[in-house]
Order: C-alpha cells, then sequence, then structure tokens
C-alpha cells in the first residue's frame, strides 16, 4: 500500500450532507452547499484579467489573436508569483507520481485481467505532465485564439480545465491549465490542493486508459451496463436537455471515453478515501470538492448533464457507493463500474 496514501493529512472540513446526500448527490452537491472555491476563482480571475488589462493600456503588454503564447505565459507569470505553492505543486514530480499510484491503486484493485491491468499501469506509468505554456511551446501546438489549444484552456489559458493528449507512438501527456491551478489556489496547504484536484486530475489521466482501438474490447460489458440502463431506456437525466436527439447515445467514441475516465476517478477517489479511513462526513465533502466545479457546466457534444456526472454515477459506482453508504440497490449494476 502506497505509505502517502495512509499518511496524508486529514484537513478537510466537515460538511454534513447525512441522508440527503444518498437521496440527491446533485442537490446536496449543486445546490444547498456554496461554491468558495467558485467564488475565490472568480474573484482572482477579475483580478488577473485587470493586471492584463492594466499593461495593455500602460502600452506595456499587447495581446495578440494569432499568438496566445505570449499572454499565457505572463498569465502563468503572474499566478506563480501570487500564489507559488499551488503552481509549484502541478510541477512536483513526487505529486504526479500519487495522482498515478492513486489510478494504479484503482486499476490493481479493479476485475479487469492481470494482463490487461499490467498494460493499463504501464500507459499510467509514462505519461508527462507539461503546463499550457509548455505545451504550447515544447510541441509546437497552434497558437491561434481560434486555435483548438486555446479552446480548450482559453485565450488567456485561465478556464478551469486540464486535458490529455497523445502523440501516435511517442508520448501521453496531460496538460494543466493556469485557470485550473489559479482555481486550486485557494488554499497553501498541500494535502488540499492534492484531494481537491484529484478528480481532475484523475479523470484526465484516465483518458490514456479509456476506450480506444486497443482497450475497447476490454470495456465491453461497461459500455453493455451503460447502454442497458441508461441509454434504451432514455434515462432523462443521461439524455438531459435533448432526449429526442441522438445527444444520449454512447456509440459516440468521444462519449464513452468520458464515460470511462469518469469510473476511473471515481473508483480511485473511493479507494484514496477508504485507504486514509475518511469518515463519510469527510468522504462527502472531498467528492462536493472535486466536482462542485461542474455544478454550473453544461451538456456537450462528449458528457453527459452535470446532473448524471454529480449524482447519477454515484449510484451506479460501487466503490463511492460503498463508501458514500448509501446502499443503492446495484443489482443490474454490477458491470457500470471496475
Amino acid at each position: 500500500m502506497n505509505k502517502f496514501l495512509l499518511l496524508i493529512g486529514l484537513t478537510l472540513s466537515l460538511n454534513v450532507f447525512g441522508s440527503d446526500f444518498c437521496s440527491n448527490p446533485y442537490k446536496a452537491v449543486c445546490e444547498n452547499s456554496p461554491l468558495s472555491s467558485i467564488a475565490t476563482y472568480n474573484k482572482n480571475l477579475k483580478e488577473i484579467r485587470a493586471q492584463v488589462s492594466k499593461l495593455e493600456k500602460e502600452d506595456k503588454f499587447k495581446k495578440d489573436s494569432n499568438n496566445i503564447l505570449p499572454t499565457v505565459l505572463l498569465v502563468e507569470k503572474m499566478i506563480e508569483e501570487k500564489f507559488p505553492a499551488s503552481t509549484g505543486f502541478f510541477k512536483d514530480g513526487q505529486v504526479i507520481n500519487q495522482y498515478k499510484q492513486s489510478l494504479i491503486h484503482a486499476i490493481n484493485n479493479s476485475d479487469m485481467s492481470s494482463n490487461f491491468k499490467v498494460l493499463l499501469t504501464k500507459k499510467i506509468e509514462g505519461v508527462k505532465f507539461y503546463t499550457f505554456a509548455e505545451y504550447l511551446t515544447l510541441k509546437k501546438a497552434p497558437t491561434s485564439s481560434k486555435s483548438a489549444s486555446a479552446k480548450l484552456c482559453g485565450e488567456d489559458g485561465l478556464f478551469i480545465n486540464a486535458f490529455a493528449e497523445s502523440v501516435t507512438n511517442t508520448s501521453d501527456y496531460i496538460v494543466i491549465c493556469p485557470g485550473f491551478v489559479l482555481k486550486n489556489s485557494a488554499t497553501n496547504v498541500r494535502e488540499d490542493i492534492f484531494t481537491t484536484s484529484f478528480f481532475t486530475i484523475v479523470h484526465e489521466l484516465s483518458h490514456h486508459i479509456d476506450h480506444s482501438i486497443d482497450f475497447g474490447n476490454n470495456y465491453r460489458n461497461f459500455q453493455k451496463c451503460i447502454k442497458e440502463n441508461f441509454e434504451l431506456n432514455k434515462n432523462p437525466i443521461f439524455c438531459k436537455l435533448q432526449p429526442n436527439s441522438n445527444y444520449c447515445l454512447t456509440k459516440s467514441g468521444a462519449k464513452m471515453r468520458e464515460l470511462i475516465s469518469d469510473a476511473w476517478a471515481y473508483k480511485a477517489m473511493a479507494l484514496y478515501m477508504k485507504a486514509n479511513q475518511f469518515s463519510i462526513d469527510e468522504s462527502m465533502t472531498m467528492y462536493k470538492k472535486n466536482v462542485n466545479f461542474l455544478c454550473k457546466s453544461g451538456s456537450g457534444i462528449t458528457h453527459q448533464s452535470a446532473e448524471f456526472r454529480v449524482s447519477t454515477q454515484v449510484k451506479y459506482n460501487a466503490d463511492l457507493n460503498y463508501q458514500f453508504s448509501c446502499n443503492y440497490d446495484q443489482t443490474n449494476l454490477k458491470e457500470c463500474s471496475f
């Protein structure tokens, strides 16, 4: 057992959701509790953008819609100067390894075959982490304000996001947007930064082992479970916003990739809570802090609704169900987690 998982300080503040959480996790997370981390992020976001605008007015800096890299470098420098703890945290090799080990622990405790576990572990161990500026520079990514890169992190990099990419036969990597660092700058306590960023980082790591040409058959049972329990019966939350369209169909590879990555991240989170002997209240608090940024998100081309990701997945994920002692009936959901 990884010692870090057992010894990390339990600095989470208690927030008792009780039975209200199990009856409706989405309501407990998104409606019954203030999103303090988002409020802090919005305040810091406004300040950072005001600083950039001030430099523009003083002719000390000029944005270029054809090249967002200078703006991203400036924003990353501002965040690093104001919040060195959170900036340095996501560059720390030991911390990155702890995220990887948390996912590997979930892999080893899954029902996947031994050979598949070895393959998945090798993939995760090889993933590299980059800042957004490093990604734009080292990978020679397009730097236009209309590029795919800008859409993922924002023209100034301040979206709350991280994303996974692969270069065929070369490398797998995770890119941390400056906005994600800013969102996790509300505390200087390293354990808090680790626990509040856990879901996003492990979710992105999981994209390197999700549904693809190499791994598709190994997720056959998972896909079947999702299809039979949520897709075929047009589950209103699963198909939210566009119930009469193809929105809820998971035969889109992108949608299934997101569902698989969520499942791995939730499993890893639940096992992390268990390893640290979190109480139910501590577990629910960690969960809330990790997924509250989803509350205001809409449903996109690749993701299911926020309500499904925050609420319903708790009900079918066996590890979270156990950790929260929610006692949902999972008779038909055994294959919907790993």
